[in-house]
This record gives structure tokens, sequence and C-alpha cells, in this order.
């Protein structure tokens, strides 16, 4: 009871007609539904892995880091030999402010094609197309 009377809710109780009702919250889990949301995996294999460490200086870390961090949009390779399937790249910054240039093909996981530092073409044109908001 209040100091006047009336009857108070606690934090999992509400007030209806005078009367206090217990609230509870469930929450259902569908196992099938919440893989279906999952991220899909960014899969490196071997050899892209060896040509990132030995051309470009770039660890695995790095890669998933940019993908974290890409705050601009998508855009299409469309040179012709990227065009089947599909390439998409984005320029982002790693934890440590490095910007890279990130290719991959999205067939359900991201197949990693290539990540290295851009050329300024490259920054100027996802600069205009891919519209980031932190470079």
């Amino acid at each position: 009871m209040s100091r006047r009377g009336r009857r108070v809710a606690g934090p999992h109780h509400a007030v209806r007609h005078g009367c206090i009702y217990k609230i509870s919250v469930y929450t259902i889990r569908n196992p099938a539904m919440e893989a279906s949301r999952a991220m899909p995996r960014i899969i490196i294999s071997e050899t892209i892995r060896a040509k990132l460490a030995a051309l470009h200086d770039v660890g695995e870390p790095e890669v998933h880091q940019c993908f974290a961090n890409r705050t601009g949009n998508l855009l299409i390779d469309t040179r012709e030999q990227h065009s089947d399937p599909k390439t998409l790249w984005f320029i982002a910054p790693t934890n440590r402010e490095r910007l890279l240039k990130v290719c991959y093909v999205p067939a359900g996981d991201y197949f990693l094609r290539t990540c290295y530092p851009p050329d300024e073409t490259e920054l100027a044109i996802y600069r205009k197309h891919g519209k980031p908001t932190d470079f």
C-alpha cells in the first residue's frame, strides 16, 4: 500500500482496476529461425591468406575488422572478369585506422577474393558512390 492507501506495483507488477497483477515475460526461442538470421561467415582460403600476408601485409583479423567497421555502401565490380559470380567491394578502416579495400563474393557465406590498401582512384570512387561516413 502507498501512503495514500493506493496499491503500488513493483517492477514486475502492474496495477489495473485497483488490483495488482504479476507480469511474466517469456521468450520463445526457435533454433531454426536463429540459424537463418546468423551472420554469414567470412571464408578465406589458404591461397588467399598467404597472398594477403605476402603481398599486402594484411592479416585475417584486419579483414574481420573491416567488415565490422564498414559504414558505406557495397559496390559491385562491373569488370567482365569479376562478373560471374558478382564481386562486391568496399573500403573500411581497421581498428588501427588502416584503410583497406575488401573484395568478396557473397554466396551464402562471404568468400574473400582480396584485401589490400586502396589507391587514390579507388578511394575517390568509393567516396563518391559508397558514401562512407568515417573517411
